[in-house]
């Protein structure tokens, strides 16, 4: 086999190495807290948890697949059944120790499967695997017009949502743009964007593709609509402190003019009030 080589960021990764066949009866798992994988996704993930490490490390060393499933719950160290229904196969080709003495695994997202059960890992105290379901998906068809059209919409607002919060990583637009291949745009989208996880989990469980990016536009459309609500109270709310700023400042100004004409015993100056006529 050749050795290919991707780059994720400054970080060369080596696509040549076999991999196992995965073990759906014992699959181990690795949980992020928040984090929804999608096929055919590469990205990286913060380990912080030993028992994640030691998962991720061997899981590179044996070249074996491992499972990606998000919990429930990111408030719990150490999950039970606190786990999403779907998840992906994944391999890990490559853990990093960081100069901030934190491990981050680069994993690449395969195929999805549906979790049957789950039970502790005897070798890795903490972690967990589980017997899996695999299930296929369908491809997108680009022959089909309306996906055409459904999939530059869903890349359109992928970039205004990117461009408006700072959850989405900024590298993400230029991914956007340049990705070609339709399932992969949507899985890549679909990965990134500052959605609940609850909402991407229904997201992942969506088998044709087609559904997948109608129910991702759904979504992005509402959070879309949450970041413009959002910026608008912001707005208002900068406008307001701002006149309150303006008002403090020309109360400050009036005392400096009327301790300069009449000292410490002239009359008091009134708060400045809007051009609004009175009735009297």
């Amino acid at each position: 086999m050749n050795k290919e080589i991707v780059t994720v960021g400054q970080i060369e990764i080596d696509n040549s190495s076999k991999m196992t066949e995965p073990d759906f009866n014992n699959l181990p798992l690795l949980t992020p807290r928040d984090l929804v994988l999608f096929p055919g996704v590469t990205i990286p993930i913060s380990l912080g948890r030993e028992f994640s490490r030691e998962l991720a490390k061997m899981a590179a060393e044996r070249h074996t697949y491992i499972g990606v499933v998000a919990q429930t719950d990111p408030e719990v160290e150490f999950p039970t059944d606190q786990l999403c229904d779907y998840g992906v196969m994944a391999e890990v080709v490559k853990v990093l120790e960081m100069p901030d003495e934190k491990t981050t695994a680069i994993v690449r997202a395969h195929g999805k499967f549906k979790i049957l059960d789950v039970r502790s890992m005897e070798s890795i105290p903490g972690a967990l695997e589980a017997s899996v379901k695999p299930i296929r998906e369908t491809s997108a068809r680009m022959t089909d017009k309306e996906m055409v059209a459904l999939v530059n919409t869903v890349r359109d607002t992928a970039v205004k949502i990117v461009k408006k919060t700072t959850e989405a990583p900024p590298e993400m637009v230029l991914n956007i743009v340049d990705i070609s291949d339709p399932t992969l745009l949507i899985n890549l989208i679909a990965t990134h964007m500052p959605l609940p996880v609850s909402a991407k989990t229904e997201i992942l469980a969506t088998p044709r593709i087609k559904e997948r990016a109608y129910r991702l536009l759904t979504n992005m459309a509402r959070s879309e609509q949450m970041l413009d609500i959002a910026q608008s109270i912001h707005d208002r709310t900068r406008q307001k402190i701002s006149d309150q700023q303006r008002n403090v400042f020309l109360q400050q100004q009036l005392e400096s003019i009327r301790e300069e004409l009449y000292g410490d015993e002239g009359p008091t100056p009134t708060r400045p009030t809007s051009a609004k006529k009175r009735r009297s």
